[in-house]
């Protein structure tokens, strides 16, 4: 029989994000503070509450990576090619395997896409009685629409202006981890020109994926530029203990940093810190795990680190991390350059 994943994510109208997937409750903090003079304030709206579904394990396959995918069939200069190239651009970089167009999955999207605008409401949960519905879950609509596979219901949802509704969904703690989860293979698009210009990515897989056991990568890469300033708005709140309205990610988060390793492996975290060029003094910031995760949405091979303000603009940092993937002992340092955008940033 097989098993079936399923996570959810979702941004909300006038950006504004809101996920759900699975992980563990509390945070790490350091010892320095940072600050930025006059940060820009996001637009926010009401958040949308969608189901948290904890994942099931699915079986792996021999450890392959896609490292080719078809050309897509979208048309050219369109949102969805855009948004299809962004994914498997961010992918590659960190050396995971891509992710291949899924007509099923185009068609699952282009529904819930429909049923968005028709009914004006955001969202991953249907309605039997209003217009244009297809299935209540992600994983009902995938199946509607004909996408069978060994991981089923992947869906991110973003209200904004392109490139905004993709770089916003990388630039987040719970849709990153979605974007870049290492087993799946299949992805497919749609983006609205009615309520709201949603777009809806969906993700499954056919044939899994993954790394090899003693894989390890990074978000922000080592020697990025243009790093947004703070993480963009997100419900559930990754920092429930400190976010306290959605307004308050523009002045109590930079923007976050995530080392990961083999999806299946357990990653335990001795050191995380990332600290400014000229500083010998780590920037006061939160761990978040999948055992310090309240919303149970991180996975046990993922970590987290959110300073408690925004990044400086056009400054250095330099990250450090040290710990251990199934006992085994690990240590990493990289530095990266922030831009002047505090949201959104400009991708890869």
């Amino acid at each position: 029989m097989k098993k079936n994943l399923k996570f959810i994510a979702l941004m909300t109208a006038s950006f504004t994000l809101s996920a759900c997937g699975g992980g563990g409750s509390s945070t790490e903090t350091n010892t320095s503070t940072n600050s930025n003079s006059n940060p820009i304030q996001q637009p926010v709206t009401p958040p949308v509450t969608p189901p948290i579904t904890p994942p099931v394990t699915p079986p792996l396959d021999s450890g392959h990576l896609q490292t080719t995918v078809p050309v897509p069939t979208y048309a050219a200069t369109t949102a969805e090619l855009f948004t299809f190239n962004e994914i498997n651009t961010f992918r590659k970089a960190l050396g995971l395997g891509l992710v291949s167009q899924n007509t099923a999955l185009d068609k699952a999207a282009v529904n819930h896409v429909n049923y968005i605008s028709i009914n004006k409401t955001p969202g991953h949960i249907e309605s039997p009685v209003l217009q244009g519905f297809t299935g209540k879950s992600p994983t009902d609509r995938q199946v509607f629409a004909g996408f069978t596979g060994k991981v089923l219901g992947g869906e991110v949802i973003s209200f904004a202006p392109m490139p905004q509704a993709i770089y916003s969904l990388i630039n987040s703690v719970y849709h990153r981890d979605i974007i870049a989860a290492q087993y799946i293979t299949n992805m497919g698009l749609s983006y609205g020109a009615g309520w709201g210009s949603p777009l809806a990515v969906e993700f499954g897989s056919i044939t899994l994926q993954n790394n090899s056991p003693t894989f390890t990568t990074n978000y922000p890469l080592d020697g990025q530029v243009g790093l947004p300033l703070a993480t963009f708005a997100e419900f559930p709140s990754p920092l429930p203990n400190t976010i306290n309205s959605l307004s308050d990610f523009a002045t109590k988060t930079s923007s976050p940093i995530t080392f990961y390793s083999a999806f299946g492996t357990a990653l335990t975290v001795k050191t995380f810190t990332v600290t400014a060029a000229g500083s010998i003094t780590p920037l006061a910031s939160s761990l978040i795990t999948s055992s310090s995760d309240e919303n149970k949405l991180v996975g046990s091979n993922t970590a987290h680190l959110i300073a408690n303000a925004p990044f400086l603009a056009n400054t250095k940092y330099t990250v450090k991390f040290e710990g251990s993937i199934d006992g085994i002992a690990i240590s990493k340092a990289w530095s990266f350059t922030t831009g002047t955008s505090l949201d959104v940033g400009s991708g890869i």
